[in-house]
């Protein structure tokens, strides 16, 4: 096949080519066919056939990067594959190219793969910009020969080592820079540290100032342990820890292509979608945007300033794209503070909360759909997934309040104060309270505290607490002020019922709690009551408070129980994504009063359902057969009596637990399997 035919079949496969010198690697210039030498790559049949009609001898180049759709690793010689070893890069078994003196490993276009020499030693990168000879080129008498064969595949893994890299410069020149003292004033001083009062907001500039610089996190954590251990007194470990985090995290992001010469690039919360909180490092300046409206030509939203902490003029209603309203601000700023760019700090806020409502509205093809992972998807398992709306309900008096409050006191601590919790990550939690008081809120939390033998001392997160009154619709800016502020990623909402401003039984109403709730981008622990009828398989009020909620439980308490213990049992009635309905679970709960009746400890452990004459009832059939097994082996007459199932029913779930292998029938005698024991 001669070199033009290749060249086709090069285009046909998607490839743009090129024509290069003969026994050479410089790109031919034509000023008709190839007027810019190697930027001028075609994926014309007419053009290439021309091109390599006029030079037949000429080597075949293929351009890389998107005009090609592929990206190519360019090794020099076969010690380049133990170099990328070393640094934890295993070549895929994609298509390659074997050169005069190495190899070309061709691999799907990614476009955030750069073009760069030297990746590792003897390693390069050829991308958007770049070409490659393909065979059949020949260079110093030395052919380029094929494994067309083989799948072009994708290589992620390169791609995120050569961005850890360009991090890890970036981040060793600041580090330079900084020893050398040409950081900016503020920060040297900031680095010497401040006094208490001060510790937090300071902390949250300079982590902001170097994200915006796009040093990275730990680089960042290294550079604040010295401000931490300086300031006056030291801030604890912790604290830094959750303001980096905070900064860090993926609730504050930076724009891309940035192109205001006069204002530093701020880094800007986005995980609300009315609300964008923009923090100038280098300023020291924070601006809050809350409830950002779009309507027509208006663009409104509520703006509050701060100035490290301290507000520089009242919250106001402004519209955005208002001349003469956002001139009005910037007059009033610039009589404060006169030394400050007010007019390219607004004008720069303004225009990237528009940039940012654009990006936030682009539709995702779901064939390339690529979905953020989030750890097994749960906050407190089980009771809470992962930024969805979930449901604790029952009678009054169930305890559904104490166990949601222990639910948060754990994921604030990391520490289970309830059996079989599972916290995946702690962070700051808060409980919007309509039904109860700070003090009442007081005593269950520092009982709970007490009972697991645990002090305020232990919660690694803040634990907010808010009273209110008007409808949580009312109050949605207040709450969302407060997550950004703490970091806050689980709120309790108590009661459902409470906070609404509608007719429970409404439609409207059940929709209207879900959006709010849903609007504050966290995960949501919903305390309600059950139906009128008593039922605990429905929430109180229209039956879409049940079906628009993720993971619901209901709780009830052993009526039978005496003194200070009680038993509870939670029943799991709906699941979406949760790996099915999960089993009952039994708490033994006991209070521990003083002699006036006031808290001293609430304790949780585990509690035998079985052991309650109305809590076992509600026990699956397969539950109650497994829990008689477990004290000694019967027959079917034997299991029926115990249990209360009719011989029918009981018969059609032995079998199916027999099917399960969850017990074994042995001469009419069932035996629980040693796994279920």
């Amino acid at each position: 096949m001669n070199n033009l035919e290749m060249a086709q079949q090069y285009i046909a496969e998607g490839f743009s080519v090129l024509a290069v010198k003969s026994n050479n690697k410089e790109p031919l210039y034509d000023s008709e066919l190839q007027p810019n030498g190697g930027k001028s790559a075609t994926n014309d049949y007419e053009i290439a056939e021309k091109l390599f009609k006029k030079y037949p001898d000429a080597n075949i180049g293929i351009a890389t990067g998107k005009i090609s759709g592929i990206n190519v690793i360019d090794l020099d010689d076969k010690s380049a594959v133990a170099n990328l070893k070393e640094v934890g890069l295993e070549i895929p078994k994609t298509r390659y190219v074997k050169t005069p003196r190495g190899y070309h490993f061709y691999i799907e276009y990614d476009e955030n793969l750069s073009q760069t020499a030297g990746l590792v030693e003897k390693v390069d990168i050829r991308a958007d910009g770049g070409y490659v000879l393909a065979p059949p080129s020949i260079v110093n008498g030395k052919e380029y020969t094929s494994s067309k064969e083989v799948s072009i595949l994708k290589w992620p893994e390169i791609t995120e080592f050569q961005q850890n890299k360009v991090k890890q410069k970036r981040s060793q020149n600041f580090i330079e820079s900084m020893n050398g003292s040409k950081q900016p004033t503020w920060v040297s001083d900031a680095l010497r540290g401040v006094g208490e009062g001060q510790r937090n907001d300071m902390a949250s500039r300079l982590a902001g100032y170097f994200r915006s610089k796009n040093i990275s996190k730990d680089i960042a954590i290294t550079l604040m342990e010295q401000y931490r251990s300086k300031c006056d007194p030291p801030m604890e470990v912790v604290e830094l820890m959750q303001v980096i985090d905070s900064i860090y995290s993926g609730r504050y992001q930076t724009f891309e292509n940035y192109e205001n010469q006069e204002i530093e690039t701020p880094i800007v919360e986005v995980s609300i979608a009315n609300r964008r909180v923009f923090r100038y490092p280098e300023q020291g300046i924070v601006i809050n945007c809350t409830s950002i409206t779009k309507r027509g030509d208006s663009l409104s939203c509520q703006i509050e300033i701060e100035d490290e902490g301290t507000p520089i003029t009242a919250p106001r209603r402004i519209n955005m794209l208002s001349s003469s309203s956002v001139d009005s601000l910037r007059k009033e700023l610039t009589s404060i503070d006169a030394e400050r760019n007010w007019k390219s700090i607004l004008s720069n806020t303004f225009i990237l909360i528009h940039k940012s409502l654009e990006t936030s509205s682009v539709g995702h093809d779901m064939r390339t759909y690529k979905p953020e992972i989030t750890q097994d998807g749960w906050s407190a398992k089980p009771y809470v997934k992962e930024n969805q709306s979930n449901l604790i309900m029952g009678a009054g008096g169930t305890g559904k309040s104490t166990i949601a409050i222990a639910t948060l006191l754990s994921k604030a601590s990391g520490k289970n104060l309830l059996p079989n919790l599972y916290i995946r990550e702690p962070s700051a939690v808060m409980f919007c309270d309509w039904e109860a008081s700070e003090q009442e809120f007081y005593s269950i939390m520092y009982g709970l505290l007490r009972g697991a033998g645990l002090t305020e001392k232990d919660l690694l997160h803040p634990v907010i607490y808010r009273r209110f009154d008007a409808p949580l619709v009312n109050h949605l800016e207040e709450i969302q002020r407060d997550i950004s502020k703490h970091n806050i990623e689980l709120i309790c909402i108590d009661s459902v019922v409470a906070s609404g401003n509608e007719d429970t039984n409404s439609p409207e109403s059940a929709r209207t709690y879900h959006q709010a709730v849903r609007s504050l981008g966290v995960s949501s622990l919903g305390i309600t009551h059950i139906t009128k009828s008593g039922s605990d398989t429905h929430a109180y009020g229209s039956v879409f408070f049940t079906n628009l909620s993720r993971n619901i439980w209901s709780a009830e308490k052993d009526d039978d129980q005496d003194g200070n213990t009680s038993i509870i049992g939670m029943y799991h009635r709906k699941g979406n994504n949760t790996g099915g309905v999960h089993k009952p679970i039994g708490y033994e709960v006991t209070f521990v009063n003083d002699d006036e009746d006031n808290t001293v400890s609430i304790s949780y452990d585990f509690g035998d359902l079985n052991k309650s004459s109305n809590l076992s009832a509600k026990q699956t059939n397969p539950e109650k057969i497994l829990y008689q097994l477990k004290t000694r082996p019967m027959n079917r007459e034997e299991l029926s009596e115990e249990t209360d199932i009719p011989l029918p029913t009981l018969r059609v779930t032995l079998q199916r637990l027999e099917a399960r292998n969850k017990i074994r029938n042995s001469g009419g005698q069932y035996y629980i399997n040693e796994n279920d024991i």
